[in-house]
Formats: structure tokens, C-alpha cells, sequence
């Protein structure tokens, strides 16, 4: 699915984030090859409106320019929380393509309408939480999640499972 060299656009069209734990989210799937973008209103810290990660424009401009700017492989949610449900009605469904959208919590909204019409959505770590995942206990190894990207038919998803076993060993 993605190859060396994808690049993978960055946005956080929801909750603030943690700008130190996202840069080590971020350093993390450098280290995979993947070329990392970030969305044109994600500045360092992250434009902050009250809990979310900017203004109600902000957020929908730089969920549009992922979901839909020519050369965008991939699209990962920095950080979850609420706000991106406030953003469906504003996309413009008919342009999007079937780039992979990685994320979970917030992005379950914007997951439900991706499905619906054949598109691609992956429950993953948000990217501040691969700092966290980013350990050397041997039971959180975000490793498996390069394999996800790198070729999907290779994972099996199992309902009997908790979430994020499939990141484990």
C-alpha cells in the first residue's frame, strides 16, 4: 500500500496536541522512509481555539488539503479528542480518492463516512501516541503497524482481540 518516499500529511482536525510527542510520532515514521507533511495550519505548537486545534476554517482547510491535494499518499491524525464530526457536512466527498486515513477515537466520525463510500480508514495510533507506543518493551512495538501500511492484505483483523493487540508480538 505504502511505499519508501510516501508522503504522509499530518493533521489535527480535532483536539490540541502535544507538540514534543507528536515531533517523536513524527521522527518515528521518518525513520520508516516515509516522507512526513505537515497540514498548512499545523505550526509547532498547533493554532489552539479554546480545546481544539484551531479555529472550525483551520481545521476543515487542513483536513480538505489532505484528504484531497494531488501527491498526498496517506493521512495521520495527530492527536484525537472531539471536533472533527463538526467538519463532515464542510468535505468535499466526491473528490476524495482512496488514500489510507490513519487514526482512531475523533476519527471514527470521518471513518464512518470513508467506509460508506469504499475508502480506505485504519484504526492506528494517533501519531503523539506512537511516542508512547515507541518503547522497548517488547509488547509495544509500532513495527507492526509499518507492516499494516506496508502491505494490509498481511494482517488479519480479529474481533476477539482488544485494541492495539494487533501491535503487540
Amino acid at each position: 500500500m505504502l511505499q519508501p518516499g510516501a508522503r504522509i500529511a499530518v493533521v489535527a482536525p480535532a483536539g490540541g496536541f502535544a507538540a514534543d510527542r507528536l515531533g517523536q510520532g513524527i521522527g518515528h515514521v521518518r525513520t520508516w522512509g516515509y516522507d512526513v507533511v505537515l497540514a498548512p495550519h499545523l505550526a509547532e505548537n498547533g493554532p489552539r481555539h479554546r480545546y481544539l486545534a484551531g479555529t472550525y476554517e483551520q481545521r476543515l482547510h487542513d483536513l480538505t488539503w489532505a484528504l484531497t491535494e494531488p501527491g498526498i499518499d496517506a493521512v495521520w491524525f495527530a492527536r484525537g479528542g472531539f471536533g472533527t464530526a463538526h467538519l463532515l457536512a464542510g468535505l468535499p466527498w466526491a473528490d476524495l480518492d482512496a488514500r489510507p486515513v490513519l487514526g482512531f477515537s475523533d476519527a471514527t466520525s470521518l471513518f464512518a463516512g470513508l467506509t460508506q463510500r469504499g475508502l480506505r480508514a485504519i484504526h492506528a495510533p494517533v501519531l503523539q501516541g506512537l511516542a508512547d507506543l515507541d518503547l522497548p518493551a517488547p509488547q509495544k512495538r509500532p513495527d507492526r503497524l509499518r507492516l499494516v501500511l506496508e502491505d494490509p492484505s498481511g494482517e488479519e483483523v480479529r474481533h476477539d482481540q482488544p485494541v492495539g493487540a494487533a501491535f503487540q508480538d
